[in-house]
């Protein structure tokens, strides 16, 4: 059951980011409904090259993945690891900038290399989070997603800023999920809206996933790097076991 979960938690996160991808700077949610509906699509939505793509947010979450992994297996302090694992992952969206890591089985996956509109945060903080509040502000948010039940579109663009942050992403993935009756419906209802699309289905689907959800099938079966996320997922689960 663990390693189940553990897959389909990769999965989620996998399936979420890619349903919110190609509509993440979308002008408005209603702009999404009327474009693409208001109930979850049959399939994922394809990007302008016809193809169903991750964000930078799958390419990192697997990079984390690996690192714990390695971390497990070589006995190094896990935050060590994941920091080099997210050096390589930088090395993947500037290849030209750096020399090739020497370790890391995800450098031999060509489409790590796509830029998927990383976020400036995401290239530039290593040395941030030392000057940010504790805790105050993610738990401001997460009280106020407990509070409310299959939130529309206009209910989470009405919050603080569209999960471009951190603590309103998670709080925009749990307002969706906590009362969820359906997995694709609780990623659209994450995904469709004016903000950061691809971060909050993502972690919404992650939580689904971890709940032990099913995911819809055809999403699944469109997903890109949907190996790749497997066979990390499975050995992430299998060195947490040791």
């Amino acid at each position: 059951m663990l390693a189940d979960r553990g897959v389909r938690c990769l999965l989620g996160g996998a399936l979420g980011d890619a349903l919110g991808y190609p509509i993440e700077f979308a002008a408005s949610g209603a702009e999404i409904a009327r474009v693409f509906g208001a109930s979850a699509p049959s399939r994922l939505i394809r990007c302008d090259d016809g193809l169903v793509h991750v964000s930078d947010d799958t390419q990192m979450t697997l990079f984390t993945a690996e690192g714990l992994v390695l971390a497990r297996r070589h006995g190094v302090a896990p935050l060590l690891a994941v920091h080099a694992a997210y050096q390589r992952w930088l090395y993947t969206q500037m290849p030209t900038r750096f020399d090739r890591p020497e370790v890391g089985s995800l450098l031999d996956v060509g489409e790590m290399y796509a830029r998927r509109a990383p976020g400036s945060t995401c290239i530039s903080a290593r040395d941030l989070l030392a000057g940010e509040a504790r805790h105050e502000e993610t738990a401001a948010a997460l009280d106020v997603a407990m509070s409310m039940r299959s939130p529309t579109y206009a209910d989470l663009e009405a919050l603080a800023n569209g999960g471009w942050t951190g603590e309103w992403a998670l709080a925009i993935a749990i307002a969706c999920v906590h009362d969820a009756r359906d997995a694709a419906d609780a990623m659209w209802r994450a995904a469709a809206h004016a903000g950061d699309s691809d971060t909050t289905a993502s972690i919404a689907g992650a939580l689904l996933g971890a709940m032990g959800a099913d995911m819809p099938p055809a999403w699944l079966a469109d997903l890109e790097m949907r190996d790749v996320v497997e066979r990390v997922a499975r050995e992430l689960v299998q060195a947490a076991a040791y």
